[in-house]
C-alpha cells in the first residue's frame, strides 16, 4: 500500500512536470511495487488509462513520448517474468480455469466477502460482527459520487484540467471490478493497495456530508472508526487464522513411527515441516517433489495416476494419515478420499480450524478375528457372499475401533444405490454403535457395478465399549426411502472382558 500511494505521487509529478527524473523516478517505484506483489501491475495499467485520457483530452502530443517511456519502463521487469515464471503460468491456468466455474460464488456473494476482508480487516475467517463493514460503501459512493462529478464538469470545460478524482475511483473501482469478474482467483490479499483510494472516497463523503450538515458529518466518521475500531480490536485479540500447531500436535501424539503422512493438497508443505519437524517423509496428492524451503503448485490429481500410489502406500504401512488443507485446489471431486473409503477403513477424521485429519487403517495388516458366509441376498441385486471381524490394530488410538470387512457381489446390476449399515448391538436389541455408507464408498455406488461384480467394503465403527457380550449385524435400505431392503444378519459376536 506503502508503495501504491508513492507510485500515484510519483504519477501526480509525471502528469504535471514530465521530466526525464520524474520518468525514471516512477518507473523505479513501479519495479518496487510489482517486485512485491504482480498484481499490483492493476495499478499500473490504472495509471495507464488516466494518462491515456488526459492525452485524449488535451490532444496535445508533446507529453506523450514521456508518458509512454514511463508505462513502458514499468511494466519491462513484470512483462519478463510473467513471460517466463513457470509458477505465474500455472496461476494463469488456475485463474481462467476458475471463470465461469459452477462453483464460483455469486458475483454479490463475492462482493460482500470481499468488501468486508478490505474495510474490515484481511481475515479468512470473518466474524459475524464484520457485517458492520458494508456501512462504509455508503460513504464510498457518496465520495465517488461528489469529487468526479464536478470533476467531470470542469474536465470537459478546461482542456487542460486534470481530473484527479478520477484516477482515485479507476484505482478503487477497476481493480474490484476484475476481482469480480475473475472470482475467486482474485482474493482480497491481492489487491490490497486500492485500500489507500477507497478511504480517500470513504473521507470524501464524509466531508460531503458534514457541509451538508455537522451532525451527518460527526455520524459519518464516528461510523468509519466503529469499523476500524471493531476490526482492529478483534483482528489483534482473537483472531485465529489456523490451527495447524494443534493438529500436528495431535498427529505427532498419535502417530506410530510405520504409518504414513499425505499432505493432501501439497502447498501446506512447509507449514507441515515446520510443525512436524520430527517426519523425514511426506507423501502427497498429487505426487509432486517438494522443494525444501519454498512452496509449491500442484497440478491437478489424476485418478489414474493417484489410485495405484494409495494402494502401494496402504501395502506398505499399517495405517495412513491425510492431512487435508486447501485440497479444492487439486482435487475438486474429491477422488482421494472416495478411493481410500473403497480400499481402506476410515477410521475417523478430525476437524481443526482451516485443517483436517483423517485415517485410514490398511486391510493387509488386520487379521481376521471372526469370518462368516452368510450368502444372503438384498433386493434380488446385491449378494452378501461373507463377512469377517478383523483384529484391531497395534496403536492406542484403534482400541475403541471395531473393524468389519463384507464381500459383496452383484447378481444382477443394481438399479438402486443401497446403502449398507453395520450396527452393534448388546443383549437389550439396543444399538450401541453404527455406521452407514454405500458398499463400498462414495467413489463406485452401486449402480455404476455391472452383474458379477465382487468388490469389499472396509466399515470402521467407534465403540468403546464396557464388558460384555454385542451382536454385529449388517442391514441394508433405500436411502431415498430409507425403508429397508430384507432383514438384519448377524455376522459375529463380540466379547468384551473389564481389561479391553
Amino acid at each position: 500500500m506503502a508503495l501504491a500511494l508513492l507510485s500515484l505521487i510519483a504519477l501526480h509529478a509525471l502528469a504535471t512536470r514530465p521530466r526525464t527524473v520524474t520518468i525514471f523516478a516512477f518507473a523505479a517505484i513501479n519495479w518496487l511495487m510489482t517486485g512485491f506483489h504482480y498484481y499490483s501491475i492493476l495499478l499500473i495499467g490504472v495509471e495507464a488509462i488516466f494518462l491515456g485520457v488526459l492525452v485524449v483530452r488535451r490532444r496535445s502530443r508533446h507529453n506523450v513520448w514521456r508518458w509512454v517511456t514511463a508505462i513502458v519502463l514499468s511494466l519491462v521487469p513484470i512483462a519478463l517474468w510473467m513471460a517466463l515464471a513457470p509458477g505465474f503460468h500455472d496461476t494463469l491456468r488456475v485463474v481462467a480455469g476458475n471463470v465461469g466455474s459452477d462453483d464460483a460464488l455469486s458475483a454479490l456473494a463475492f462482493v460482500d466477502a470481499l468488501w468486508r476482508d478490505l474495510t474490515f480487516g484481511a481475515i479468512r475467517w470473518q466474524p459475524a460482527v464484520a457485517v458492520v463493514a458494508l456501512a462504509l460503501a455508503p460513504l464510498v459512493v457518496i465520495g465517488l459520487a461528489v469529487t468526479a462529478v464536478p470533476d467531470a464538469r470542469r474536465f470537459r470545460a478546461q482542456r487542460n484540467y486534470a481530473p484527479w478524482s478520477w484516477l482515485v475511483g479507476l484505482a478503487a473501482l477497476l481493480p474490484l471490478t476484475l476481482s469480480i469478474i475473475f472470482a475467486p482467483a482474485l482474493a482480497a490479499r491481492y489487491i490490497l493497495f486500492v485500500l489507500p483510494t477507497i478511504y480517500v472516497l470513504a473521507a470524501a463523503g464524509i466531508v460531503w456530508l458534514g457541509r451538508q450538515s455537522l451532525s451527518l458529518g460527526l455520524a459519518g466518521a464516528l461510523l468509519a472508526l466503529v469499523v476500524a475500531w471493531l476490526g482492529l480490536s478483534y483482528y489483534f485479540t482473537s483472531y485465529t487464522k489456523s490451527e495447524y500447531r494443534e493438529m500436528a500436535a495431535f498427529l505427532a501424539a498419535n502417530r506410530q513411527p510405520d504409518e504414513a503422512i499425505m499432505l493432501y493438497a501439497p502447498r501446506q508443505h512447509l507449514l507441515a515441516k515446520y510443525y512436524l519437524p520430527g517426519v523425514t517423509e511426506f507423501f502427497t496428492a498429487p505426487v509432486v517433489e517438494l522443494p525444501p524451503v519454498w512452496p509449491v503448485n500442484a497440478p491437478p490429481i489424476v485418478p489414474e495416476a493417484m489410485d495405484g500410489v494409495l494402494l502401494d502406500l496402504l501395502a506398505t504401512h499399517p495405517a495412513l494419515w491425510v492431512i487435508v488443507s486447501a485440497e479444492n485446489e487439486v482435487d475438486r471431486g474429491e477422488f482421494v478420499p472416495k478411493f481410500l473409503t473403497a480400499v481402506a477403513y476410515k477410521e475417523e477424521c478430525w476437524s481443526w480450524l482451516d485443517v483436517n485429519l483423517c485415517r485410514y487403517i490398511s486391510p493387509h495388516f488386520l487379521a481376521e478375528a471372526q469370518t462368516t458366509a452368510p450368502d444372503v441376498l438384498f433386493g434380488g441385486e446385491l449378494r452378501l457372499t461373507g463377512a469377517a471381524i478383523m483384529q484391531a490394530p497395534g496403536s492406542p488410538l484403534d482400541a475403541d475401533y471395531r473393524f468389519v470387512r463384507l464381500d459383496w457381489r452383484a447378481e444382477h446390476k443394481p438399479t438402486l444405490d443401497y446403502r449398507v449399515t453395520v450396527r452393534i448391538v448388546d443383549n437389550d436389541g439396543a444399538v450401541v454403535a453404527q455406521r452407514d455408507e454405500f458398499p463400498i464408498g462414495a467413489l463406485l455406488p452401486p449402480t455404476t457395478w455391472n452383474a458379477g461384480d465382487v468388490k469389499p467394503g472396509y466399515m470402521a465403527l467407534p465403540a468403546d465399549l464396557p464388558a460384555g457380550d454385542y451382536r454385529v449385524v449388517v442391514g441394508v435400505y433405500d436411502p431415498a426411502t430409507s425403508a429397508a431392503v430384507g432383514d438384519f444378519v448377524e455376522i459375529g459376536i463380540i466379547t468384551v472382558d473389564g481389561s479391553t
